[in-house]
C-alpha cells in the first residue's frame, strides 16, 4: 500500500471546491502519495490529467482507488487522456486507440468508471451513464504541448463556477471541451494559427 504522506491537513485547511491534478505533477514517489491522498480522502470534483493518468496506469492500487472513489461518488471524477495516455491505460497502442476512438472511450469508461474526455481530433466525452458525445470544433493547431493543460484548467474553472449554479462535472466537461475548441477556432478565424498556435494565446 502506498505510504500516505501528511497531505490531509493541507487539503482540509484549504478546503478546495475542485482539484485538478496531473500537469507538472511528475512521477515521483511523492507525486504518487499525493495522488493517492486526493483519490482516497476527498469528495469534491476531481479533474485528472497528464502525469496523474500515467501514475494510475502504472499502479493497480491507484486504479483501484479511482474505481472505489467513483463507486462512492459517481460523476465526481473526470480523466482527460490524449491517445497516448489512453493507450497506456488500456495497455494498447495509440494507433489502435485512434483506429476506433468510440470503442476506446467506452473501454476507458469501463476501466476507470470515470467521466472520460478522449482528446484529439473531434474530442469525445463519455461517462458510465452518458453515451459518447463528439466535439466537432477544433483544429490541428491544438496538437501542441500544453493545450491539454489548458483544457484541464478550463474544466476545473467551469466546475468551480458551476457549483453554485448547479452545473455538474459532466456538464462542466462538455462546456469545457466545447469552449476550448471554439476558442482555438476563433483564433484561427482571426489568422492566429493554426501553425504556431500556442496555449498562451488560447488562454488570452
Amino acid at each position: 500500500r502506498l505510504a500516505s504522506a501528511s497531505f490531509q491537513a493541507p487539503l482540509k485547511t484549504t478546503q478546495p471546491e475542485v482539484i485538478a491534478i496531473g500537469p507538472g505533477l511528475g512521477k515521483s514517489e511523492l507525486a504518487s502519495q499525493y495522488l493517492y491522498e486526493v483519490l482516497t480522502s476527498t469528495t469534491i470534483p476531481l479533474v485528472i490529467d497528464a502525469d496523474a493518468i500515467n501514475l494510475i496506469s502504472e499502479s493497480e492500487e491507484l486504479l483501484a482507488c479511482l474505481k472505489k472513489r467513483n463507486s462512492r461518488f459517481p460523476g465526481f471524477t473526470v480523466i482527460t487522456p490524449h491517445p497516448g495516455e489512453a493507450a497506456i491505460l488500456l495497455k494498447s497502442s495509440a494507433e489502435k486507440v485512434q483506429s476506433d476512438r468510440v470503442v476506446a472511450i467506452q473501454q476507458l469508461v469501463e476501466l476507470t468508471q470515470s467521466i472520460v474526455v478522449l482528446k484529439g481530433q473531434h474530442t469525445l466525452i463519455a461517462s458510465p451513464i452518458h453515451e459518447a458525445l463528439q466535439c466537432m470544433q477544433g483544429n490541428p493547431g491544438m496538437a501542441v504541448g500544453g493545450m491539454g493543460d489548458v483544457l484541464t484548467g478550463t474544466i476545473a474553472a467551469i466546475t468551480a463556477q458551476g457549483i453554485r449554479h448547479h452545473v455538474d462535472l459532466w456538464e462542466a466537461g462538455c462546456i469545457g471541451v466545447q469552449l476550448h475548441a471554439s476558442a482555438a477556432d476563433s483564433l484561427v478565424a482571426k489568422q492566429v494559427g493554426p501553425i504556431g498556435l500556442t496555449p498562451t494565446e488560447l488562454i488570452l
